[in-house]
């Protein structure tokens, strides 16, 4: 069965890739396939590894959607959410939530009853959580130990009990991310440092750490871009060889391994700051968002452009590829969930 999902996944990824060869027209607007209105402002999102649902979140809660359809599925009110993260099996989704952005804490939602699996709270500010790939533990991010340190925990899948605090880093966290063997995690972190000419230095830090030990199993030469101050992301390849930087209007593609810039791209138009990126599961597109609405679509590993799609108004809050590849989906922070079917596009690499 493995197999046949494995050689399904490739076959609708190749239909997207015959898509992109067939012509390099650009157009300004393409029409999203789903347009669902979620309440308040959007700021997560997640598709399950099945494929078949979708997850939204924001600051007045938690909805899941049919990936296929758009019909809303469940709706959990009265939460405000920062980031979610399905289980690999698609039966639960994992959420950072609270009723409000001061006490929120990890939550485990069963995606088919919408019934919320309770866990120990801990201490503000929670905003990132991760699931690893064997399904056994979820990560997030922690708040402060005894020693005025960050830190981030391991929780226990099933039972929603806390495991223990690995890593220690003065910054909180910008994305989290389990090796496919469950045996690493890799944290991202900024730290801002004094700049001149109106821009501020990003440094950003990749660490890998061992999930048993706690211990750093890895971490390569800080990461610098000069940006403008208002619009910086970053996003990690799934094949953990490339970290996409984003400062203001341009995005560098950096090797994860030694920090050297690799590929610069400049689309997005000024005063617009790219504000979030996503990699596609086989590490081929790159997808960029700013503040003002725009997404475009780029070739990751030549860093050509390919595509312009436009969420209407607003910051584009969070994307993500389906696990094909074969969807990309966005949530704004005007509270509307898109998604669009790229093997209709016709991009050319």
């Amino acid at each position: 069965m493995k197999r046949r999902r494995l050689a399904s996944s490739a076959l609708a990824m190749a239909a997207v890739l015959a898509a992109a060869a067939s012509c390099n027209k650009r157009s300004e607007h393409i029409p999203a396939i789903m347009n669902m209105p979620q309440p308040g402002r959007a700021v997560c999102m997640a598709f399950s590894p099945d494929g078949r649902t979708l997850a939204s979140g924001g600051n007045e809660g938690i909805w899941i959607w049919d990936a296929e359809t758009g019909v809303e599925l469940k709706a959990l009110k009265g939460y405000n959410c920062s980031s979610l993260a399905y289980s690999p099996d698609s039966r639960t989704l994992a959420a950072v939530a609270g009723t409000d952005e001061n006490n929120r804490t990890v939550m485990l939602i069963d995606t088919a009853t919408g019934k919320v699996k309770p866990v120990e709270t801990i201490d503000p500010p929670v905003h990132l959580v991760a699931y690893s790939p064997d399904g056994k533990m979820i990560a997030s991010d922690s708040g402060k130990n005894a020693g005025g340190m960050f830190t981030i925990r391991l929780w226990d899948a099933e039972t929603g009990a806390p495991l223990r605090d690995i890593g220690e880093i003065n910054s909180i966290g910008e994305k989290l991310i389990f090796s496919p063997d469950s045996e690493r995690l890799v944290s991202l972190h900024r730290f801002p440092t004094p700049a001149t000419n109106e821009t501020t230095e990003r440094a950003y830090y990749l660490i890998t750490w061992d999930v048993e030990t706690g211990g750093k199993r890895f971490e390569p030469p800080p990461f610098r871009y000069m940006g403008w101050w208002r619009g910086d992301s970053a996003v990690y390849s799934p094949n953990g060889q490339r970290l996409a930087l984003a400062g203001g209007s341009e995005i560098g593609l950096f090797d994860a391994y030694n920090a050297e810039l690799v590929q610069k791209m400049h689309r997005h138009e000024y005063p617009a700051d790219v504000v979030t990126m996503a990699y596609s599961p086989n590490n081929s597109f790159l997808a960029s968002g700013d503040n003002d609405g725009n997404i475009h679509l780029w070739d990751a590993y030549t860093g050509k452009h390919l595509k312009e799609l436009k969420a209407y108004n607003g910051t584009v809050s969070e994307m993500a590829f389906s696990p094909d590849g074969t969807k990309l989906g966005c949530v704004n922070h005007f509270g509307h969930v898109w998604v669009w079917d790229l093997k209709t596009m016709e991009m050319k690499q």
